[in-house]
């Protein structure tokens, strides 16, 4: 995988891990909103949630980065490298949202980690 390749796969799980956190509190928001309002109320007052909207807008462009990896990885290679996304999601929750990683999520991540290394480097050359 070449340098440029690797920052693409690293701008599209970037964006990813902030859209989900985002997304989060968007919903952190809107859950008193449901709750108070019911259902059909709260959904539409979700439309004035602006962190749903950034949220969406950053899934929507790390899609552009992550079709630019597609057409220069096989996807067999691409997409475990979505894995990655995982642990910047959790860093992103834990610093953002001060949500908690126990010993046994950071195990899991530094799995994750693993996995990612034998999977980036189980291919010979990429052909063009």
């Amino acid at each position: 995988m070449t340098l440029s390749t690797f920052f693409l796969v690293l701008a599209s799980l970037c964006l990813s891990a902030v859209a989900q956190v985002l997304l989060r509190m968007a919903m952190l928001t809107a859950a008193p909103l449901i709750s108070n309002f019911g259902v059909p109320d709260g959904i539409l007052r979700l439309a004035g949630i602006a962190p749903l909207w950034a949220g969406l807008l950053c899934y929507a462009a790390s899609m552009i980065p992550w079709l630019l990896v597609l057409s220069r990885l096989p996807v067999s290679v691409a997409y475990p490298m979505v894995a990655l996304g995982y642990i910047l999601t959790a860093l992103l929750g834990w610093l953002l949202l001060h949500e908690k990683l126990t010993s046994v999520r950071w195990l899991g991540i530094g799995l994750i980690c693993l996995g990612v290394i034998f999977i980036s480097r189980s291919n010979g050359p990429v052909p063009t």
